[in-house]
């Protein structure tokens, strides 16, 4: 954690998500869904009180934001690529909102408002929406703190991608129901695989999936990044692999090799992705920048 009191915050971008009742129902008029809703079915159970719930997050922080007399833009998640001149943006919504944000930030400060704290996990949402009022005061007036944030840094082959997560990446067939056939290189260990594909994370993203797999969840402060294959196969008759789990720090990288004709990594959940080809080799470090959160 740092104190940040250096620049003075004048133009805020919110980003915010749809929810799935607007998305699902309201914008595109799914009668099967809305049938469901009306019969109380299960899997529209709680749908429209977590619309309402959202609904009026984002009211509150507007009217907020209106009484500061800050400029400010609001746009859903799914225009929002483009930070260019301003100071701070916040998200509101949950985890994924946040993580999107942060494939455009360059050296702005992000904030995450969690909209729905009763189903919404929010892991890196740092506060919930009833408490912006208080967190903008602090803000405005220089009084906060911030969480500086690794990045990880990819290459296929020797093309730097334009996105550095700040969570995890998933390394997998592109049909996750085939086998992942690969070549692993960690320091001076190589190793040719067959399995599910391969979690890398930072330390703040080693609590999510890496975690589920198998990982350890790290400390914050811990600046490695951390690797787990996924239901690694090896067949009966050879030896067990070595190169399933581990660490790398600094300038250490993980290198994977695709034996694959089609493949895809994924940064940070579904919605970024690359595609890999049959000998693509995808270059894992740590990145020089970081994201900066107000806490």
């Amino acid at each position: 954690m740092s104190e940040y009191r250096k620049k003075p915050i004048e133009r805020i971008f919110v980003v915010y998500k749809r929810s799935v009742f607007q998305k699902y129902f309201l914008e595109l008029k799914n009668y099967k869904i809305s049938n469901l809703i009306h019969k109380r079915h299960p899997l529209t159970k709680g749908m429209i009180k977590t619309h309402h719930q959202h609904m009026n997050s984002l009211r509150v922080i507007k009217e907020v934001l209106n009484n500061s007399g800050i400029k400010y833009r609001m746009s859903t998640r799914s225009h929002s690529t483009n930070f260019k001149g301003f100071d701070l943006v916040i998200t509101i919504g949950g985890d994924g909102t946040f993580l999107r944000a942060t494939h455009y930030i360059k050296d702005q400060l992000i904030l995450g408002i969690n909209s729905v704290p009763t189903q919404s996990v929010g892991a890196h949402c740092s506060i919930h929406y009833d408490a912006f009022a208080e967190k903008l005061q602090e803000i405005i007036s220089g009084k906060y703190k911030i969480r500086e944030l690794p990045r990880m840094r990819i290459k296929i082959n020797r093309k730097t991608l334009p996105i550095e997560p700040i969570n995890d990446l998933l390394f997998t067939n592109y049909s996750p129901a085939a086998t992942s056939r690969y070549i692993i290189s960690h320091g001076t260990h190589m190793e040719e695989h067959k399995s599910s594909g391969i979690w890398i994370s930072t330390a703040i993203g080693s609590s999510a999936a890496v975690h589920a797999t198998g990982g350890h969840i790290q400390k914050i402060s811990d600046k490695r990044l951390q690797y787990i294959v996924r239901e690694p196969y090896v067949a009966p008759h050879d030896k067990p692999y070595k190169v399933i789990h581990g660490y790398f720090k600094g300038q250490e990288q993980l290198k994977i090799m695709s034996k694959m004709l089609k493949a895809r990594i994924f940064l940070d959940g579904p919605t970024a992705y690359f595609n890999i080809d049959y000998g693509d080799a995808v270059t894992i470090a740590r990145s020089q920048k970081v994201v900066r959160v107000v806490l």
